[in-house]
């Protein structure tokens, strides 16, 4: 695996709390499912409203 991918991986575990482990099989499945949804724009918009909502407010 790329470095820059092992550090970015590392990153999104830390903020999301998972293993390494489950954070590269919840990417993987997302991967998978990805192509399983006709309706790419709805999705992306969802995943938009909640990172967003998910997002820590600022102090």
């Amino acid at each position: 695996m790329d470095d820059a991918i092992a550090v970015a991986l590392k990153k999104h575990e830390i903020k999301s709390g998972r293993s390494t482990e489950a954070e590269h099989d919840k990417i993987l499945e997302q991967a998978l499912r990805f192509g399983q949804n006709p309706d790419f724009w709805s999705e992306a918009r969802q995943r938009r409203v909640n990172s967003i909502l998910s997002a820590p407010s600022p102090a």
